[in-house]
């Protein structure tokens, strides 16, 4: 894969509702990743190609949902 990688983040059943209420802030492509992703194995698991930063952005986000800080 010369020129991207591929990133790959499970957005699991606890997510689901705020990455839906913030999937509008997402890329297009990382929109229509996720509603053609079926819900399989405890989550819904996004391939991701990284091709450009606006992708890279949204993956972070994506991240920062799914793991939230210690207190």
């Amino acid at each position: 894969m010369e020129g991207y990688f591929i990133g790959l983040v499970v957005v699991g059943a606890k997510e689901v509702e705020q990455v839906e209420m913030e999937l509008g802030t997402f890329t297009p492509y990382v929109q229509g990743l996720y509603r053609k992703t079926s819900f399989s194995c405890g989550g819904r698991w996004l391939m991701i190609e990284v091709k450009d930063k606006s992708v890279i952005n949204d993956i972070q986000s994506l991240i920062a949902i799914r793991v939230k800080p210690k207190r």
